[in-house]
Formats: C-alpha cells, structure tokens, sequence
C-alpha cells in the first residue's frame, strides 16, 4: 500500500488550480462547431482570485514541486517491498540501539577510541620522520668522512668542495632538528 501525506496531495492541487487559472484567464466560452474549436477572449479582471496569495504561490512553487512528487511516487511505485521491509526493521534496530542507557557511553567510548588512534597514528607518523631525518643525518656524516679522507680516484679540490657541501647540509638539518 502507498502511504502518502498531506503535503503530497495539496501540492498538486495548488498546481492544478494554478494551471486552470493561467489557462482559463482570456477565455469566456468554448464552442465547438463543425470540428474546429472556437474560444471567444474574455476581458481581464483584476479578481481577488488574481491576486491570491495561496495562487501566487501555487505559481511560484509548481515547477519544482511537481517533478520532485512525481519522482517520489514513482520511486514508492518501482520499490521492492522486500527491501522496503528490511530497511524498516534496520531501521526500528537503530531505534532500539540508540534508545538503550548504555549507548551514549558506549558511542562516546568509540569517540575517544577514534581520537586516540589518529592520536597513535600521527606519534607514529612524527617518529617515522625523525627516523627519516636521523638516517639522512647519519648519510651526510658518512659521506663527510669519505671526503675529508679523499680515497685515490678523487682529487683534492673536488673533496673540498664536496665536504664543504655536505658539512653546510649536516648543519642545516641540525638546526631543523632542533
């Protein structure tokens, strides 16, 4: 069975009475004669029925109104009962679980526990980059010592300047560590 509210059935309603009003303003008679229509215009009147407020907003609600109630009733038409059924008892358990005394605990247990693993996670994340940073360190210092001692194939000139390189390197990550 379809439930449907109200609101459903009094929005077509306005959207039926604003149309007949709009269709209906320059017509006085219809006549039909030999298969052709014949409407004869009627003056306009500026009527309370004009002016509305309940038409106006008929007016200004029925382009939008209509195809999200069309859509709907078309969605409550294509629905499976069956699933239907199943989201109302998932929803009458969610029901239950929140109305229970020890929910609000527990919900605010998992906050906590949710916090204090980013917590984890982050204290992870920072040790990890100190361990980063300290390697790095330790590359720069090996590779230090293998300049200032200058094995054969290097020249001297070229030791120099690549210990100069890597001692500035060794001091600025230094300072960032500290």
């Amino acid at each position: 069975m379809l439930n449907v509210s109200k609101k459903l059935f009094l929005l077509p309603i306005i959207f039926f009475i604003t149309a007949h009003t709009q269709c209906s303003e320059n017509v006085q008679s219809v006549k039909i004669t030999g298969g052709t229509l014949q409407l004869d215009a009627s003056p306009k009147d500026d009527s309370i029925q004009n002016n509305s407020a309940l038409l106006n907003l008929g007016r200004f609600l029925a382009p939008y109104a209509i195809p999200a109630i069309l859509t709907y009733i078309i969605q409550k038409y294509n629905e499976d009962p069956g699933v239907a059924a199943i989201n109302k008892e998932i929803k009458k358990i969610e029901l239950e679980t929140k109305q229970h005394p020890d929910y609000s605990i527990i919900s605010l247990q998992l906050k906590k526990n949710k916090a204090e693993e980013k917590n984890l996670i982050n204290t992870e994340k920072r040790l990890e980059l100190e361990i980063k940073n300290a390697q790095l360190m330790q590359h720069y210092e090996d590779k230090l010592d293998q300049f200032r001692t200058c094995d054969k194939p290097l020249t001297q000139a070229y030791c120099d300047s690549m210990s100069k390189i890597y001692q500035r390197k060794l001091e600025e990550s230094i300072q960032q560590r500290s």
